[in-house]
């Protein structure tokens, strides 16, 4: 599949400009039953905000998402910036960030965005080591992911977070 190596789960390894870093596509679940709605998911589905300043990487983590069936990505943006003025404007139930983007970065977005949208926990997926996890959590993160991790991992960091 576009010349992307095989995972040993069965998933594809999205390696984009960081190398390394790459993303785990969930393989879908057999046989799995439908979670049941938690408080903040009238329509069913938590509202997510993406923001990650690579393309592919917000696409991936969308289809995964949605894929997943709890999940509506209602929101992407390519720097922190942006992922300030749309949690402002969408109040997402969650926002998922990057830290390393152009115009602003997840570091100074985070405070922004607990801000504008003070309910929505915000999960950072970053390529960035672990040991960087006790500033973000300073700083209003909710939970902190290395984008190597699997997305399965991170929808049910996201899901717990809200429901």
């Amino acid at each position: 599949m576009h010349g992307l190596p095989p995972a040993p789960d069965g998933g594809f390894v999205v390696g984009g400009e960081r190398g390394a870093a790459g993303f785990r596509a969930a393989p879908a679940a057999r046989g799995a039953e439908e979670a049941p709605l938690g408080p903040l998911m009238a329509d069913g589905k938590l509202r997510i905000l993406l923001a990650d300043d690579e393309s592919d990487v917000r696409h991936l983590l969308r289809l995964n998402l949605e894929l997943d069936g709890r999940f509506e990505v209602v929101g992407e943006a390519a720097n922190g910036k942006e992922a300030v003025e749309l949690a402002k404007e969408l109040q997402p139930d969650a926002v998922v960030l990057d830290i390393l983007m152009p115009v602003m970065g997840g570091v100074d977005a985070l405070p922004l965005i607990r801000k504008v949208a003070p309910t929505a926990p915000v999960v950072v997926l970053s390529a960035w080591p672990e040991n960087l996890l006790a500033d973000m959590r300073a700083l209003g993160a909710a939970a902190y992911h290395q984008k190597q991790e699997s997305l399965t991992v991170v929808a049910e960091t996201i899901y717990s977070l809200c429901a």
